[in-house]
């Protein structure tokens, strides 16, 4: 008992990075983080996710910087005329356009109605370029580096207070922010979708992690509270997490595709956990056995304990019947007449 409240104190003193070593290099600790709530685990989880979106906000936004200055040219010199009304744009012509030196494209798609398929379509489209812009009615598809954010045009209008419905007011714009102003709302619009984005698919890949590891200890024989799994599951998954972000940079700047990267990114995950759970069976049955030796001991100590307080009882019943004759024969003797007694000469 004293050994897991100190194991609790050291957890709580455990810093954000500490957490991210242990998980990736130290295995044969997880079990530690059972002791902890798994509230504590969820907000590691957060923490990471959001070093996570930083990251690769500030990855994207370099290489978006690369293209900055060549599409303020494209936007004042080639853009097709628009207007914005009440949401949604409409161009003057739907066209398309391609730079080989960056290897970008963008289209403008505004005529006809839009749906889920249509959209799925053209983000399947524009995987074939390092980065894209696709405007289509009422939303503006950014692809970078493997990574999509969709915004629609009343949001960022509403949000950021702006007043935009023609290519004029875009170039004024524009001349007004500059490229540092760009690229500090680029980041920051990057960082919010990227966050947002990464929470949703982390939870789905902790529920998958979860389910294995549900199944997993069962049929190792560890029956597991879920709360302790999911802790289990999130600490499984950081390496894959960095692995994930290391890719997605690498994407950014090379171009560097690898087909089944999602299939192993999954596979690292339930390695990690499945080693966690096979560990703690592990010690599991060493605290049995342990346990086991303690009762035996204990049992043994016992045995002993008793057998010699019988013979402490053998020997003080021994003394007792010695006293006992002793008092008797002394009895007898002061109960014998005098006159059947030998004189001992002080009679005469």
């Amino acid at each position: 008992m004293r050994n897991e409240e100190i194991k609790i104190n050291l957890l709580k003193k455990m810093g954000f990075l500490k957490r991210i070593q242990v998980s990736i290099f130290k295995v044969e600790n997880y079990s530690e983080f059972l002791l902890e709530k798994t509230n504590i685990s969820i907000k590691y989880l957060l923490k990471l996710i959001l070093l996570v979106a930083v990251i690769l906000a500030i990855s994207t936004t370099v290489q978006i910087n690369k293209i900055a200055s060549k599409g303020l040219r494209y936007i004042k010199n080639e853009m097709p005329e628009f207007s914005l009304i009440d949401g949604e744009i409409s161009f003057k012509e739907d066209t398309e356009g391609y730079d080989n030196d960056l290897d970008f494209y963008v289209k403008y798609s505004t005529k006809s109605e839009l749906s889920d398929s249509i959209v799925s379509e053209i983000k399947k489209d524009v995987q074939q370029y390092s980065s894209a812009f696709v405007y289509l009615k009422d939303r503006i598809i950014i692809y970078n580096g493997g990574n999509y954010s969709v915004f629609k045009y009343s949001d960022l209008l509403s949000e950021y207070n702006l007043s935009i419905t023609n290519r004029t007011d875009l170039i004024n714009l524009i001349d007004k922010l500059g490229i540092t102003g760009i690229d500090i709302s680029f980041f920051i619009i990057s960082f919010l979708s990227g966050y947002v984005t990464n929470i949703i698919n982390v939870i789905f890949d902790v529920s998958l992690v979860f389910c294995f590891g549900i199944i997993a200890s069962r049929i190792c024989g560890v029956n597991m509270p879920y709360s302790k799994m999911i802790s289990l599951s999130i600490y499984s998954l950081t390496l894959s997490i960095f692995l994930s972000l290391l890719y997605s940079v690498v994407y950014n700047f090379t171009n560097f595709y690898i087909e089944y990267f999602e299939f192993m990114y999954i596979i690292v995950a339930y390695i990690y956990l499945i080693a966690a759970i096979l560990i703690i069976k592990s010690d599991v049955i060493k605290q049995k056995m342990e346990l086991q030796k303690i009762i035996e001991v204990q049992n043994q100590v016992k045995k002993e304990i008793e057998e010699q307080k019988k013979e402490e009882s053998k020997e003080d019943n021994k003394k007792d019947d010695n006293k006992e004759e002793k008092k008797k024969k002394k009895d007898k003797n002061e109960e014998e007449p005098i006159i059947d007694r030998e004189p001992d000469g002080s009679e005469i």
